[in-house]
């Protein structure tokens, strides 16, 4: 389609772009690299490099293996596919190389002519320092795409400097050396709409515009809005026993909660109460109380400063199988065991609200 068509051939230095799932943007990548390898040929540059970067290697094989299928089968005896080594080799010696993106340092060193980093929203921006350095001495081509990712990564920056680069530049008459460019998802003309709307009526509505028209889900807003919360309440607590405990601990001036939901996702238990002049045991025995039940199959429980001493109590006295402590600093949140829950949590418990799971 033709935002393909400008992607493909655009020989700004640097475009970035970002892409709806499913909006082609993996296609128009291989053709740009296919493309360019072809231009360094007619140039005689003979042996040079592109590499093409994805989160994990597994990722960046998928695009090695589509790539060597757009090369018709009449011309493949003339190329050559290293899968051990993981690059394509064209007839006089270019060859696109697919590498990870997780371990950046090993990314230094080499003269490079292009390097796509796919999915950049999902690699450190260490890549991103890596590429630039590799392609330094060749004044070589960097083309960065991948989905939105919320406002905190490198990606969303790079990407909104871009854009305002370009606007300069117009302004003043020059030509950029950074170019910004969107895809959305409905852009494609091979995507059924109704398969979208499926996906819309799926996903949270903020996650659904955020994944397929890169309508950014900032991390300090909340994934639901008040009126998401006021179709889940409910005026009657369930008689069903409470199996999943969520524990909001606050001593000095904040209540401490204790909600608990039963099997179906409604509320059947809830403590609120202050603990300012509570001791520490005494307020954890109050949340024990709740939790100590046979029905219980997993609590999270606020271990936040002040409050990890009697997080860290009732997690002993009910076993870390069933009860999870949580840190949370900011809109990252972090278990005990060394998982990191991040913005996407909140998105489950929103679509969670929406499907009418919770009600409280």
């Amino acid at each position: 389609h033709l935002k393909q068509k400008a992607f493909i051939e655009e020989r700004c230095p640097q475009v970035y772009c970002k892409a709806g799932t499913k909006s082609g943007k993996t296609t128009a990548m291989i053709i740009f690299c296919i493309e360019f390898a072809i231009e360094l040929d007619a140039k005689n540059i003979h042996g040079a490099n592109i590499w093409w970067i994805a989160p994990t290697y597994p990722v960046s094989q998928i695009a090695m293996n589509r790539l060597w299928a757009f090369i018709p089968p009449q011309y493949k005896p003339f190329f050559k596919l290293n899968k051990y080594q993981r690059y394509i080799e064209f007839p006089k010696g270019i060859k696109i190389w697919f590498k990870s993106g997780d371990k950046p340092d090993r990314l230094f060193g080499e003269d490079v002519y292009a390097v796509v980093i796919d999915e950049a929203s999902r690699v450190s921006e260490d890549v991103l320092e890596a590429s630039i350095s590799v392609l330094t001495a060749t004044n070589g081509l960097l083309r960065c795409i991948g989905n939105s990712k919320g406002e905190r990564n490198w990606f969303f920056f790079a990407c909104k400097e871009a854009q305002e680069h370009e606007q300069r530049c117009l302004q003043m008459g020059v030509k950029p050396q950074k170019k910004y460019l969107e895809m959305h998802t409905l852009d494609n003309p091979k995507i059924d709409k109704k398969t979208v709307e499926l996906a819309k009526s799926t996903l949270s509505e903020k996650r659904f515009k955020e994944l397929y028209f890169n309508e950014i889900l900032q991390e300090g807003d909340r994934a639901y809005d008040d009126e998401l919360i006021k179709r889940c309440i409910t005026t009657e607590m369930s008689n069903m026993p409470a199996v999943a405990f969520g524990v909001d601990i606050g001593k000095v001036t904040d209540y401490t909660v204790v909600l608990g939901l039963d099997i179906n996702g409604n509320l059947a238990y809830f403590d609120r109460f202050k603990g300012r002049h509570l001791s520490n045991q005494t307020i954890a025995k109050r949340i024990l109380k709740g939790l100590e039940t046979e029905h219980l199959l997993l609590a999270y429980v606020d271990g936040t400063g002040i409050y990890n001493m009697i997080a860290e109590s009732v997690q002993k006295k009910i076993g870390s199988r069933k009860c999870k402590v949580v840190y949370i600093g900011g809109n990252n949140y972090r278990i005990t065991n060394g998982r990191f829950i991040r913005q996407h949590e909140l998105e489950r418990l929103a679509m969670a609200m929406e499907l009418g799971y919770i009600r409280f």
